[in-house]
């Protein structure tokens, strides 16, 4: 049955058209804003990390950042090798709580604090509370987490501490991976009116290599964090060098193929003289 232009309803199904209309415009419109703030996030967080790691006699590096498949906005994952004037160097990890251009933001000025804090004070647990302080003053007052390592090429003589952070992987030239043993403190910007200093120190041995990560890598909706780890550790035995370790690892818990979360991953291998 045909209806008159001017009939009731026809002016139902014409309002229903641009009902249908307007909504399916606010829905495009969205969807172009939240595409742009993305890849504004990601241009943004990857001028933040550093494009090349410095050359090191005795270290070798590898290291790998994945932000997070379509439909996901970038996170606050980030990475970092300093090299310190005593000829040690520093390795550093971190995860800012978030996704969007404000964790991107925050990345970028936790990642600056912390190379300002390191020259002056290279103590794993000292930098880790002043880097909290700094968080605390951030407008922003996101919490993140973070992993800083100080280590001796000369010697293998490695100090580590965590603010929140997954422990480091250590691949040994012989025998199973496994976690290195660290007493975390709490995650940066928690509001502690003291934050504990707590370190681990310990000797890699020669032909070893340190794999520090996001929690991106080990952790999904479908898989809890505990069984991505152990997944990690079975995956990253007998790796023999930094690139066939991050490699490794990616493929094993299922991120070449992208991920809601971003992931960061930072890989050292020690090729010292040291204790065997």
């Amino acid at each position: 049955m045909l209806c008159r232009e001017d009939s009731p309803r026809a002016r139902d199904e014409q309002d229903a058209i641009e009902e249908v209309a307007r909504r399916a415009a606010v829905a495009v419109g969205n969807a172009q804003l939240y595409e742009q703030e993305r890849r504004t996030a990601l241009t943004l967080q990857r001028s933040l990390l550093p494009q090349r790691l410095p050359t090191i006699g005795g270290l070798s590096f590898a290291w790998r950042y994945l932000p997070g498949s379509t439909g996901a906005l970038v996170g606050g994952d980030w990475y970092d090798v300093l090299p310190l004037d005593d000829g040690r160097v520093a390795l550093v990890v971190g995860d800012v709580m978030g996704h969007g251009i404000q964790a991107a933001a925050t990345m970028g000025q936790l990642r600056a604090s912390a190379r300002a804090h390191i020259t002056t004070d290279p103590s794993p647990s000292a930098v880790l509370a002043r880097l909290d302080e700094a968080a605390n003053r951030l407008e922003q007052g996101q919490i993140a987490t973070a992993a800083l390592a100080v280590l001796d090429p000369a010697n293998a003589r490695l100090t580590l501490a965590s603010a929140g952070h997954l422990p480091p992987l250590l691949v040994p030239p012989r025998g199973e991976a496994y976690y290195l043993p660290v007493d975390p403190g709490p995650p940066l910007s928690t509001g502690l009116p003291e934050y504990p200093q707590t370190q681990t120190q310990t000797t890699l041995e020669s032909g070893s290599i340190l794999l520090f990560f996001t929690d991106g890598l080990v952790e999904d909706r479908k898989r809890p964090v505990d069984e991505g780890m152990k997944l990690l550790r079975v995956a990253a035995t007998a790796a023999a060098s930094p690139d066939q370790l991050c490699d490794q690892s990616l493929a094993a818990l299922g991120r070449l193929a992208g991920h809601d979360d971003d992931t960061a991953l930072l890989a050292v291998m020690v090729n010292t003289l040291g204790p065997a």
